[in-house]
């Protein structure tokens, strides 16, 4: 979801985006209005790429990669499209590219002076772990809950949904009842929901949701369980093949995008070299 800085966005004088063109004319006015080091969102190129795959389904109405021809399922205009939209944000100045944000070093953005002191002044990420951005931010700005852009006329808006904590027992395990019983504590217990809170987001198990709810840490205001609950009114029956998180597929996006930031290759060169790669991963993992 999208999470936004209010100070900076109360300095560009400007609403939250509600489409693809808002948020690209957000960039050019926080540019103008406030700076070249000041930018709407700033995104690590994992969260990139889940920010792709919804615009992708918002245009084009099907899931990024084909089961069963365990492919991506892009064309090459699509494909040129698809990098075409990451090199239009970066141009328009939403986003900086993959040179500008290599040059604060390989620390975690939420540690770095830009996201702290709001120069970058939102983000696309993970409802269970926006906590941490927003824990660093200066006072007084804090993170708040903006809008889902929409293309005019979208079916789906390309949602990415995946667990954020998953437990269990190896077939290996000597004492796998044991093993369930532990499990079943941290899930299920007073005392294991008490414990984990919102730290991997909201619950699944609705006890659990009734205990945290009743004890004011489940609160539909804050930027969790806010994410969660917009997340759901939305259209999401698009789904997202597990393949396409595979960290073979991020690391050869992440790679291929910078390869246009620096200039090393061409949209359409890119676009050839990912679809080439990529098939190649697809067709090992996938087998």
């Amino acid at each position: 979801m999208f999470y936004f800085n209010t100070d900076t966005w109360a300095k560009a004088g400007l609403e939250y985006p509600k489409t693809w063109d808002g948020l690209l004319n957000a960039g050019k006015v926080f540019k103008e209005k406030l700076g070249n080091q000041y930018f709407p969102v700033i995104l690590e190129h994992q969260d990139t790429l889940a920010l792709l795959n919804s615009y992708m389904v918002q245009k084009y109405g099907i899931p990024a990669i084909d089961v069963k021809t365990q492919k991506f399922a892009y064309n090459d205009a699509q494909w040129a499209d698809f990098f075409g939209m990451y090199k239009k944000l970066v141009d328009s100045h939403v986003m900086p590219d993959m040179k500008y944000y290599a040059s604060f070093g390989k620390s975690n953005m939420y540690e770095m002076k830009p996201w702290i002191t709001g120069e970058w002044a939102g983000t696309y990420m993970w409802n269970s772990t926006i906590t941490k951005y927003s824990d660093n931010l200066q006072p007084p700005a804090k993170l708040t809950m903006g809008n889902y852009p929409m293309l005019p006329g979208a079916k789906d808006a390309g949602l990415f949904f995946k667990p954020a904590q998953m437990l269990s027992i190896g077939k290996s395990s000597k004492h796998p009842k044991k093993a369930a019983m532990l499990i079943n504590f941290l899930l299920n217990s007073k005392e294991g929901v008490q414990a984990l809170g919102l730290e991997r987001g909201v619950p699944l198990i609705k006890a659990a949701v009734a205990q945290l709810r009743s004890d004011g840490v489940i609160k539909d205001d804050s930027n969790a369980v806010a994410g969660l609950n917009q997340a759901l009114t939305l259209p999401h029956e698009i789904g997202v093949s597990p393949y396409f998180d595979d960290p073979q597929i991020v690391a050869l996006f992440g790679d291929t995008i910078q390869s246009i930031d620096y200039g090393q290759k061409t949209v359409d060169e890119a676009s050839k070299y990912f679809q080439r790669q990529s098939e190649r991963i697809l067709k090992h993992a996938m087998k």
